[in-house]
């Protein structure tokens, strides 16, 4: 049986009121009694960042260069997957601490609430 982390319920606090002062976002609850069910929050219907004890999920377009250079200094913490989608196992560590956690939370917000460039 996985361990919570120690702080986790005071991390997932503060990301949810980062996440919930961003205009117009709801939160959900996604994969329901499974392993990976998390706190879900979304604008316009499009997930924007997942948390869930000792794990938190976001989508990165301008810090990925950073979050990638962290991955690859802090591998058990940090991974950067297809899409900028950024999963952070260590969240609120000195490696990835709360402040980083909050900046990202607002870019993947703002990557789904921008309006999307049509092509003409």
């Amino acid at each position: 049986m996985k361990k919570t982390p120690p702080n986790s319920d005071k991390l997932i606090e503060n990301l949810r009121k980062v996440a919930l002062s961003c205009p117009n976002t709801e939160e959900t609850l996604s994969c329901k009694g499974t392993a990976i069910e998390s706190a879900t929050f979304k604008i316009k219907s499009k997930s924007f960042i997942f948390v869930r004890p000792g794990n938190v999920m976001v989508k990165l377009d301008t810090s990925l260069e950073e979050a990638g250079k962290l991955a690859k200094e802090n591998p058990k913490s940090l991974k950067v997957g297809k899409g900028g989608w950024t999963t952070i196992t260590a969240p609120g560590s000195k490696e990835v601490p709360l402040s980083l956690l909050k900046k990202w939370t607002k870019e993947s917000y703002e990557l789904f609430c921008a309006p999307k460039n049509k092509k003409k």
